[in-house]
């Protein structure tokens, strides 16, 4: 399995339901998400980047024939896989579209947290 790729997130990222890591002590790395009340934490931050599990977390699967990300999938008579929406994950890019139809986002994404508020925008409900 890959392993997991971290950026120090730049301060604009912050926001209520913003997921991120926070170093209490050297190398000891705490996952924490920003409520209605929060304090800050001190010292240093990371945020994972956007991956497949994290994708598939928010209710995504992963399709061979598509070679894209389809949500909540289901079965076609002819027994292949079909959806509503797609998505096509490019390093730090997606695009979101419907399935044989327009795009609905194509742009910048880094992390999970990024990509439920970009689900939001365009109406779709993990």
């Amino acid at each position: 399995m890959k392993e997991e790729q971290y950026y120090t997130p730049d301060i604009s990222e912050f926001h209520v339901g913003f997921e991120f890591e926070a170093e209490i002590t050297p190398g000891n790395w705490v996952k924490t998400k920003i409520d209605d009340w929060y304090q800050g934490l001190e010292g240093q931050y990371r945020v994972k980047k956007l991956d497949r599990e994290d994708i598939e977390e928010l209710g995504w699967v992963w399709s061979d024939r598509n070679r894209s990300f389809l949500f909540k999938p289901f079965e076609m008579p002819d027994g292949t896989m079909d959806s509503q929406y797609e998505a096509r994950d490019f390093n730090d890019n997606i695009t979101i579209r419907h399935c044989g139809g327009p795009v609905f986002y194509a742009g910048t994404c880094k992390n999970k947290t990024q990509l439920r508020t970009i689900m939001e925008w365009v109406g779709i409900k993990p």
